[in-house]
């Protein structure tokens, strides 16, 4: 008893340390088993190393380390357990390396696992062997050390975690500091909050500052986000439910400022609930988006004004247009001589000029304004550049030159793709080569190679014997209003967009163009097109059917009635004169208050108006007011067809003259064929299709 009161004396007393103990245990164990030695050892493979020791004269010290194989310990831990030797033979490693002759040792194991020995030795044999009594107190006293050392571990482990707790808190707040966030913590018992000193100085809280709800949504100047944090806070205490959110913040020194704050819930050690919220300084951030929302408005702003004024400016240029070219055709057939029809077409060569550069501008701003749309339809390549090729090969030979055209290759080939896109690329790079050529030859040539996933590759090659283009100023040619030479303007004219227009058009259809070309020596572009192909029983496109429509319609539109509705004089004779060329008989409307009077008389009657032409842009009330109140008065006035006449080419207008209850769109200047073409479409069938030809 007296042994174990001491050993549980010397464990309790708490003003020891781990080493002390050690000692004190092992100076125990010397006088129970009379040895001179005391030895604790952690056994690491083959070395022995010193924990604690306790001798006469301190000659074995912690941190002692010997071979395991010139130890009695290692026939301890063969054994597994108490070896004791009280006279051992002179032919023992240990006997011969220490001269030890007496040993009583016991493994310590340590967290269930084998850790080293605790024994004791002297350099006297004993004049007998253990008792029993000495081999319990051994192993009681081995038990002792192995919970001490135990303990030494777990509280090692404990502060080695709680410093490691400590670095990792202190390099997250520094994390936090440069990263601008700051920490805050609800106790949710008491409502009461504790905020990081990160988190105080962003919010510039003075020392002292009020620790409640109320204090922090003082912060807060808006209502509606106090009541909402207000809110997502108390769901979040009685649900568990996590939140982020964004607030403007007012800080005690009257700085404004803007933050985020996400927001959890945690239960901490105690099982007691806290809410635990991290917070950043996002006022940059919204400041920058602040200005590039006022940037985007006013970018937005000067597109609209942009778009606008493109509207206008097509609306005043080709209502005029529309006049003159409508003049021309009209006296052009009357009966003329010689010089009048050469007087007439030289003017009309400068208004379709005139036009021409009207939709260069026009164009290039749809497509810059990615206000562009393509049609996806089947059509024939061949087809359309021999129509188009057509008038160019008279405009050649004028100027003296030979035109070729092959087509061969893509002969009977139909693809799908957007028909207006090849006319327009092909237009502007045979008007190009026509424009810069003036002896020797044009030529324009289709090409195809098959793709894999049923894809082909079209070529366009047009080719010229002209002026050519120096090499450094081949990359400046698809830029926007430049043109090959300073002096091309002022020789050639031109607004310098053609070949930019085409450029783009091409990229957007994701093909390519190169172009080869020798000052003096002429220049080719090549033009690649990637196209589905089609079925060859597949249908043409509506257009590609418009291109047969014959203008010999006098007797197919004879006796039809119809409604125009324009404001301006010019354009009312214009397309009287063409309507009456057609058959047509029609009254006129100056506006469309005037137009809305003449329909609702007509209903009235029983003779009704089979079609309305209507201008967009009037007085009074405008063309698309004018269709939505038409078709509001019901009846037959659902069922009429209204066709736009327009001079906005701008995208949008389509849909616009839509939604106004419209059924088809013309762009001025109208020439007879076009009109004819959009009238046939109503005319020519045996029901009216609502939304035909829009």
């Amino acid at each position: 008893m007296k042994v174990l009161q001491q050993l549980k004396r010397v464990s309790g007393d708490v003003s020891l340390s781990f080493e002390d103990k050690l000692c004190r245990l092992l100076q125990l164990g010397r006088e129970l088993l009379a040895m001179d030695i005391g030895i604790v050892s952690a056994i690491k493979g083959q070395d022995y190393h010193v924990i604690s020791a306790s001798s006469p004269d301190g000659g074995i010290q912690p941190g002692d380390q010997f071979l395991l194989g010139d130890t009695y310990c290692k026939d301890t831990l063969q054994a597994d357990g108490l070896i004791a030797y009280y006279q051992a033979t002179s032919s023992h490693p240990c006997y011969q390396a220490f001269g030890l002759k007496a040993y009583i040792g016991i493994p310590i194991t340590v967290n269930n696992e084998r850790y080293g020995t605790l024994n004791f030795s002297s350099p006297e044999p004993r004049e007998s062997d253990f008792n029993e009594t000495e081999k319990y107190y051994l192993t009681l006293l081995a038990e002792w050390v192995g919970t001490e050392i135990s303990r030494k571990s777990t509280m090692d482990t404990l502060i080695r975690q709680q410093e490691e707790l400590h670095l990792q808190t202190m390099r997250l707040e520094q994390m936090a500091e440069l990263a601008g966030v700051g920490t805050w913590e609800l106790d949710v018992e008491t409502l009461t909050l504790s905020w990081s000193p990160a988190l105080q100085a962003m919010l510039e809280l003075p020392d002292g500052f009020g620790t409640s709800l109320d204090d922090s949504f003082s912060l807060v100047p808006s209502a509606y986000d106090r009541q909402r944090l207000s809110d997502l806070l108390h769901a979040c205490i009685e649900t568990g439910k996590p939140f982020s959110a964004d607030l403007e913040i007012r800080t005690p020194n009257g700085n404004q400022l803007w933050i985020a704050t996400q927001v959890r819930e945690e239960l901490d050690n105690n099982n007691k609930k806290k809410i635990l919220g991290a917070t950043q300084d996002i006022t940059s951030r919204i400041r920058a988006n602040l200005e590039l929302d006022q940037r985007r408005m006013v970018a937005e702003e000067a597109l609209q004004t942009r778009s606008m004024f493109l509207a206008n400016m097509s609306h005043e240029i080709r209502t005029p247009i529309n006049g003159v070219l409508g003049m021309l055709e009209a006296l052009n057939k009357t009966p003329l001589t010689v010089k009048q029809e050469e007087f007439i077409s030289i003017a009309r060569h400068s208004a379709d000029a005139l036009l021409e550069l009207v939709n260069e501008i026009l164009d290039f701003s749809k497509i810059d304004s990615g206000q562009i749309t393509f049609e996806d339809e089947p059509l024939d390549i061949s087809c359309i550049a021999k129509k188009l090729c057509k008038g160019f090969s008279h405009q050649a030979e004028k100027k003296g030159l030979s035109f070729h055209l092959d087509v061969s290759a893509t002969d009977n080939l139909t693809v799908s793709g957007d028909a207006g896109s090849i006319k327009q690329i092909l237009t502007n790079l045979v008007n190009n080569a026509i424009k810069f050529t003036h002896k020797g030859q044009i030529s324009v040539k289709t090409k195809v190679a098959r793709q894999p996933d049923g894809l082909y590759c079209i070529k366009l090659i047009v080719s010229d014997s002209g002026v050519g283009i120096e090499k450094s100023r081949l990359a400046e040619i698809f830029s926007p209003f430049k043109q090959a030479d300073s002096s091309t303007t002022r020789q050639y004219g031109g607004t310098g967009l053609g070949l930019a227009i085409v450029s783009q058009i091409i990229e957007q259809l994701k093909g390519t163009i190169k172009v080869v070309s020798n000052l003096g020596e002429g220049t080719s572009f090549v033009v690649s097109l990637p196209m589905s192909a089609v079925d060859a029983s597949v249908k043409l496109s509506h257009s590609a059917k418009d291109s047969t429509f014959t203008q010999n319609t006098k007797n197919v539109f004879k006796g039809r009635h119809i409604l125009v509705v324009e404001d301006n004089e010019i354009n009312q004779l214009v397309i009287t004169e063409q309507l009456t060329d057609m058959g047509i008989s029609a009254d006129v409307a100056d506006n469309g208050s005037e137009a809305l009077r003449k329909i609702t008389e007509n209903i009235l009657t029983d003779k009704q108006y089979e079609l309305i032409l209507m201008d967009c842009q009037m007085p009074i009330m405008d063309g698309y007011e004018t269709a939505i109140q038409a078709r509001q008065l019901g009846g037959n006035a659902l069922n009429i067809p209204i066709v736009a006449l327009t001079a906005n080419a701008m995208a949008g207008e389509r849909e616009k003259c839509l939604l106004a209850g419209m059924n088809d769109y013309l762009t001025k200047p109208i020439d007879s064929r076009r009109l004819a073409l959009c009238l046939s479409r109503y005319f020519l069938t045996d029901t009216f299709v609502e939304g035909a030809g829009i």
